[in-house]
């Protein structure tokens, strides 16, 4: 067994995410579900093997990180790599010809003894069913990461490709927020919930309709953007610059109209968002909050309470929409769907006002304006029949 099987593994297996803990079983996460790889534990050594290489030696920055990790007690690392799933196809099935044979021993075997209480998926390995045009470029996302003295990984696999609105059920709404000459969009929701995906179709779309100079600063890149009608300067945190705030301030250097902050974390990136958009960019930004409103009352409270008046104040006259999206589970995978705040002007008196709580009212009565809720999404899907009944009371209650 080696890493890079497990990859092309879990590449065929359309799985999202894979899990390797240290003295554990691998596990791969198909439809949101989390599903037994193998039935073999994987000990320190053979970690310390995948990590190594994950780490390769082609990238000497990389190497320096990881040997920091190693030798200095830093407790994880953050990483992206690129593969081609023909060629890692043929090496693998080169070196390992009988590996459909054990995938499908080791999924039957655990599929009759259900170890532990996972839910083991439906998961069948067929070769033919992989899309070769879509599928053949794609990437990782990596996090090698110290548990009890071992090593953990956690694998998020990206798409070669950014799907269209379309194909991923994103309302016009939300891709057209990027023909906005100005302001802060914010896209939230909890880890995993798809909000890369969604910023990425977005610029994916001015990208393809509009001339615009986009710069995107990302804790790694995830998906890689090709300049079509528009220019985009993708920048890598800790490898194409420091950090978020850096790159932030250096960007408006650099003639963008469109700036892409792949996570708001702290009080100075707030702070140098709101300029930038004050003059003249359109800032698109994730933050960590499951409803519309949360994302106001999360970056005001960054900031120390004598200046939350000030800052609610910009944030009313800067922000133009908030998204936020949930995963759930429908007949055939898994959909995104999405609340949606418009900044009007009775929002933005909420705002100014501290009124965060009421702002989910104005979302109930501003369909005109594009807005909705979680819940008319789940009632239309379950009246459609895309969603079962338990998915549907599940999301109701646990909102």
């Amino acid at each position: 067994m080696n890493i890079k099987e497990v990859i092309l593994n879990a590449k065929r297996f359309d799985a999202s995410d894979i899990h390797i803990i240290c003295n554990d079983y691998i596990t791969l996460r198909v439809d949101g579900e989390l599903t037994r790889y193998s039935s073999k534990v994987v000990d320190r050594d053979i970690c310390k093997e995948f990590c190594n290489n994950l780490i390769g030696n082609d990238e000497p920055k990389l190497k320096k990180k990881y040997e920091k990790y190693l030798y200095e007690e830093c407790g994880e690392i953050d990483f992206s790599k690129d593969f081609n799933f023909l060629d890692l196809e043929n090496e693998i099935d080169s070196s390992n010809t009988k590996n459909n044979e054990n995938i499908k021993n080791d999924t039957d075997v655990l599929r009759k003894e259900d170890i532990g209480n996972f839910n083991i998926c439906n998961v069948e390995y067929n070769k033919v069913e992989v899309d070769r045009n879509n599928k053949n470029f794609f990437r990782i996302r990596v996090n090698i990461y110290r548990r009890n003295g071992g090593d953990c990984i956690s694998i998020r696999l990206i798409p070669g490709r950014v799907k269209t609105a379309k194909e991923l059920n994103i309302p016009d709404i939300i891709c057209n927020s990027g023909n906005l000459k100005s302001g802060i969009i914010l896209v939230t929701g909890a880890t995993g919930s798809g909000k890369s995906t969604t910023l990425a179709t977005i610029i994916d779309r001015i990208n393809k309709t509009s001339k615009k100079h986009i710069i995107t600063l990302e804790e790694p890149i995830e998906y890689l953007h090709k300049s079509d009608k528009s220019i985009i300067s993708q920048r890598e945190c800790g490898k194409d610059t420091v950090d978020f705030l850096e790159g932030l301030k250096s960007s408006l250097r650099q003639d963008p109209d469109i700036i892409m902050i792949g996570e708001i974390r702290d009080k100075k990136t707030v702070e140098t968002a709101l300029s930038a958009s004050e003059t003249g960019h359109l800032v698109l930004s994730t933050v960590h909050t499951s409803k519309a409103y949360e994302a106001i009352d999360r970056i005001v409270n960054l900031f120390e309470s004598e200046r939350h008046k000030e800052i609610r104040g910009l944030l009313a006259n800067q922000l133009r929409y908030v998204f936020s999206q949930r995963l759930i589970k429908v007949n055939n995978g898994r959909r995104a769907i999405f609340e949606i705040m418009k900044n009007t002007n009775s929002i933005a008196a909420m705002i100014r006002e501290g009124k965060d709580e009421n702002i989910n009212d104005m979302i109930k009565t501003g369909k005109k304006y594009g807005m909705q809720m979680f819940e008319e999404q789940l009632e239309s899907l379950y009246r459609e029949g895309v969603i079962s009944e338990k998915v549907y009371l599940d999301e109701i209650n646990n909102r």
